[in-house]
């Protein structure tokens, strides 16, 4: 007698088989996930700084002494007296310990990820030809067929500015100043953001800092910069004081420009570049008939964000000229949302939780860059009239500033096109990598191993 589908025997037979196949896949897809990224059975860790902040390699985790901020501080070319300087106050003299020692990061390297083509920024693994069995890891900044170019800091492909999107400009960011992080000294020292006027409407607190003003507000006239009708109208300003947080035998608190220097990179001796490609990060909450201006002022180009919230709209000025405009989410009112607004690679970009709300070309030629800088120690500021606003968790960045092979700030450019089988790479620790600006070597594209998919 057979028995029958519906017989128990039957079931149970059907159901081991399926235990069996469904395990048999799951084993398949494993051993294919091992196969496809390398660095999950044997670990891949980074050994040297060519790209740090991005992926570190064997260094000292250092807290600050003074304002907790933890950072990285390379092992293979520590400081002087073996003490750092911390990037985000400039406390100096903290002491690198041995049991601060750490390893590079472990990535993960997805060899499928450039079987179709490579993409622009994409940090990849390859096999470096002039370093035999051994493996590197940079960022793609030049395709097939492109000339590459480097001046004033910025990146240029074929004759044009190279320009990253919002997600591109976060990757590369340089941490400048979190002020999460202050200096618990006795007595204090000056606080970082201050208010411009001694009768200003606002007010710190832990996180950061509130306004509420209602009427005519405290400071000085804005002039046309700050309203849309042409009507002078009075701002009280919150402004950003930079310092010097490197080693110096000057005052720490000594208001200076921002230059492209790495808390990684204490151990080499070098000129530090004034970096006009700045971004303003924070949680902001706006409510209110007033308005809020964000401004932004990188020694070359001055802009302003005015935003009117009861209005639900967000105007860009330059000079006092509107130059682009958008909605301001009115379901955001009153609630609190992260802030961007950025000044990378000529171009301004303004968003909120990481939509782009508004986005402005400044210019993207190579003579853009020959217009001389006016050093300043005060980038950026926020405005406040008839409004309550809250800035919390503020932080400022950089982007990279690329040099010329030799850690020289001057114009340069490959000798020819890339060929159809090139890519250029370069570090993100721009002053101490070793990648294709050495003796303008492109790397060939089918050295490339594959794309960093996750670090620890």
């Amino acid at each position: 007698m057979e028995a029958s589908q519906g017989h128990p025997m039957f079931r149970n037979r059907l159901i081991r088989k399926l235990i069996s196949a469904a395990l048999g896949l799951g084993l398949l897809l494993l051993v294919g996930r091992l196969v496809v990224y390398r660095g999950m059975l044997r670990p891949v860790r980074v050994s040297s700084g060519s790209m740090a902040e991005t992926l570190i390699g064997a260094h000292y985790r250092v807290v600050c002494d003074e304002c907790g901020l933890a950072f990285a501080c390379d092992r293979d070319q520590p400081p002087r007296g073996m003490t750092a300087v911390c990037p985000n106050c400039g406390f100096g003299g903290i002491a690198l310990e041995a049991e601060q020692r750490q390893q590079g990061q472990r990535v993960l390297i997805d060899q499928l990820a450039t079987l179709t083509h490579l993409r622009r920024w994409e940090v990849v693994a390859y096999n470096d030809p002039h370093l035999p069995r051994q493996m590197t890891v940079k960022r793609v900044v030049g395709l097939p067929g492109e000339e590459i170019a480097i001046r004033a800091g910025d990146l240029y492909v074929d004759g044009r500015i190279a320009r990253k999107n919002l997600r591109q400009q976060q990757d590369l960011a340089v941490l400048v100043h979190d002020n999460d992080f202050r200096p618990r000294q006795n007595p204090p020292l000056p606080d970082r953001w201050q208010a411009d006027a001694s009768n200003s409407r606002w007010r710190a607190h832990d996180g950061g800092f509130t306004f509420s003003g209602e009427g005519e507000s405290a400071g000085e006239s804005a002039g046309e910069d700050s309203s849309q009708s042409g009507e002078a109208s009075t701002l009280d300003w919150l402004t950003y004081r930079h310092w010097r947080c490197v080693l110096t035998p000057l005052p720490r608190t000594e208001e200076a420009p921002i230059r492209d220097n790495y808390g990684y990179n204490q151990g080499v001796a070098r000129a530090l570049h004034i970096t006009p490609d700045l971004m303003l990060v924070c949680q902001l909450r706006l409510a209110g008939e007033g308005e809020l201006v964000v401004r932004c002022d990188n020694g070359r180009d001055a802009l302003q964000a005015v935003i009117q919230p009861a209005a639900g709209r967000v105007a860009l000025l330059r000079e006092g000229r509107q130059v682009a405009q958008a909605e301001w989410p009115a379901a955001q009112a009153g609630k609190s949302v992260e802030l961007v607004f950025s000044m990378f690679d000529r171009q301004v970009i303004l968003a909120v939780d990481q939509r782009v709300l508004l986005t402005h070309p400044l210019s993207a030629l190579p003579e853009a860059s020959d217009k001389p800088l006016t050093p300043t120690s005060r980038p950026f500021a926020f405005g406040a009239q008839d409004v309550r606003a809250s800035v919390e968790h503020l932080r400022i960045y950089r982007d990279l500033y690329y040099l010329a092979p030799r850690g020289l700030d001057v114009p340069w450019e490959t000798e020819r096109r890339l060929a159809d089988d090139e890519v250029f790479v370069l570090g993100d620790n721009v002053p101490i990598s070793r990648d294709s600006r050495a003796l303008d070597r492109p790397l060939k594209s089918d050295a490339v191993i594959g794309g960093i998919t996750r670090y620890d």
